[in-house]
Order: structure tokens, then sequence, then C-alpha cells
């Protein structure tokens, strides 16, 4: 699966393979949820012989064994979802200076990442240390979704990729998890969905539901999948009717 870095722009031409960054001394991966940071990290933290942590846990599991080691720390949106990101973010710099790794790679999903305010903490360390690159996970390429569909046994894929076309549905074949969901789905009811607004209900339910466990039980969601839609629908007609491009959710003020 192919990266962009900040300094790319992001056209085909561009894109590069995670691999050809393994250089730089600091990586921040980023990528929409299901896209395959764990799973990059995972191999990865394997070829570089590398210690690989969950940040909710890093700063508890580093040892002095990851001195002058590569450590790959995946999941920084799992404590941001805690909501107290910058503190959590200080004290991962904090043990990260403790043992001096000689590389260190982490993730998040790209919508909890804040851009220049969580790259401003990182930055000094990762510039004392030789430098960082911020990467982005690309969408599967046309060959990398038929080469996933190939690997999930579908003995067509060219036919799988070409009815989610038919259906307009093209958008789930791009992210490794929805396109996972999404087989899923075709394969337990031995056909696709007779009708689009059955295919879109079900692909919903794909979307809305959270897969990673770690989020699940920190979020403590209690809305069940139907209210989540009707909340759903309901912004998304906001967005209709009133022309806005974002929604932003901020704190209530408190009035001593």
């Amino acid at each position: 699966q192919y990266v962009t870095s900040s300094d790319l722009k992001k056209d085909h031409a561009d894109k590069k393979q995670y691999q050809d960054f393994l250089d730089f001394p600091n990586i921040v991966l980023l990528g929409d949820p299901g896209s395959g940071k764990s799973y990059t990290f995972e191999h990865f933290s394997k070829f570089e012989d590398a210690e690989l942590f969950k940040a909710r846990a890093f700063s508890n599991d580093a040892d002095i064994d990851v001195t002058e080691r590569c450590i790959y720390i995946d999941g920084l949106d799992e404590n941001r979802s805690t909501g107290n990101s910058d503190s959590t973010i200080n004290e991962i710099i904090r043990t990260i200076k403790s043992f001096s790794p000689s590389k260190v790679r982490i993730s998040c999903r790209a919508q909890d990442w804040l851009g220049d305010t969580d790259l401003s903490l990182f930055k000094r360390s990762f510039e004392k240390s030789g430098g960082y690159v911020v990467l982005q996970l690309c969408d599967l390429t046309d060959a990398e979704q038929q080469s996933m569909l190939e690997i999930l046994g579908d003995n067509c894929p060219t036919s799988f990729i070409a009815k989610a076309s038919e259906k307009s549905v093209s958008s789930f074949l791009v992210n490794p998890q929805s396109l996972l969901m999404l087989h899923k789905v075709v394969k337990k009811n031995q056909q696709w969905p007779e009708t689009k607004r059955d295919l879109f209900d079900q692909a919903t339910t794909i979307l809305i539901t959270e897969h990673n466990p770690t989020l699940l039980h920190l979020l403590n969601q209690q809305s069940s999948i139907g209210e989540l839609k009707n909340i759903a629908g309901a912004l998304y007609s906001l967005f209709l009717i009133s022309g806005l491009a974002i929604i932003h959710i901020s704190e209530p003020t408190r009035v001593n």
C-alpha cells in the first residue's frame, strides 16, 4: 500500500512505499480507520527488529531494552479518545527522551492528528534526533484491491470490483477494512443485495461500526446502530440544507 508524505504532491506519480522512508529516524504514519496502520506497523517492526508498543501502554511498558533501538508506537488516537491528549503526548515524549531510542515510528488516525499542533509537541525531540517525516496511507490501488480479494478467496476479483461500481459502492473498495467488510456481506448472503437501499443499509452499518475493540471500550458507546444512523442522517441533512462544509464539536462553556 502506497503512502504520501507532507512534502509530496498527492498524485499517483509521487506515491511511494513505506519502506522508502525507513532511513528517517522519526516517522509519523497517518491513515483513515481501517487503512492498515496497525498492519503496517506489525510488519515493519519485525522487518526493522524493533519493539512494538501500543501508545496507551508505552510509558509503562518501555524499559531500558529500547535504548538505542528502533521503537514503533501504534494508536496515538486511542489515547486521544480518552480526552487527555496533550498530557499523553508529553508523557510519550518524556519516555522517548529517557530511553533515547535510535528510531521512532508513531501511528495515528488522520482525523485525530491535529496537524501542526501535534507536530509542534514532537518537533523539538524529532529534530534533535535527526529529523522526521509525516506520512499518509493512500487508498488501495486497483491492483491492490484485486490482490486483496484474491487473498480473501474471491475467484473473480475483477467481477466483484465491477459489481461494486455498478452498485455505486466503489468507495468501499479503497479501504482495506471496508473492502473486507463489504466482501463479508456479499459472501454471507451468497449474493449482492437486491436493491441499492438494502446495500446502502448494510454498507452504512459497516461504516458506522467501530472495529477497533480498544476504541470501542474507551468510547463506552451506549447508542445502538439505528440511533447512530438517525444522528448521522440528521447531520448530513443539515449539510445539504445549510451548505456547511464542516461541523465543529466543542465542549460546552461552564459558567461559574
